[in-house]
């Protein structure tokens, strides 16, 4: 559904895309479709850089360094900000790593 939205053919191409929050669920988002989107994987920056900014902005709330409601609004205006403002080491830090 969320494809279609969004005029993609579905099932797209492998690892082109993975469904997306624009808000995180990580930061109070929910599963409704206007919530959601197709999010590309490449070109840089995609959907492995703004995974970065949900985590970083999770934990941000989590220990009372921001307002709920201030990391919702910042992803939504320009999560890349965000991310281009991270070092390297928070970067590494906030990395999901499969095992």
């Amino acid at each position: 559904m969320v494809f279609k939205e969004y005029n993609i053919n579905y099932p797209p191409l492998r690892g082109l895309y993975e469904v997306d929050h624009l808000i995180p669920l990580e930061v109070g988002g929910n599963n409704d479709i206007k919530n959601l989107w197709p999010e590309p994987t490449k070109p840089f920056p995609g959907s492995f850089q703004k995974d970065v900014v949900e985590n970083y902005l999770h934990d941000m709330v989590c220990i009372k360094k921001l307002d709920i409601t201030d990391a919702q609004n910042q992803i939504i205006k320009d999560w890349y900000e965000i991310y281009k403002k991270l070092t390297p080491v928070e970067v590494e830090k906030y990395t999901y790593k499969k095992n």
